[in-house]
């Protein structure tokens, strides 16, 4: 589970600092995955 987690963190830092988003913070799991969502949802449209 902790390799699964470090990846979407890997992957949410790189898309944060892409898209210049690094002020974007979630406090708890649940925001984490509704914000890994959004950012998938940017690059599937």
């Amino acid at each position: 589970m902790y390799l699964t987690r470090w990846k979407v963190e890997e992957s949410i830092r790189f898309l944060k600092q892409e898209y210049n988003l690094e002020d974007v913070r979630v406090r708890s799991y649940a925001g984490l995955k509704i914000q890994y969502h959004f950012f998938w949802q940017y690059f599937i449209s």
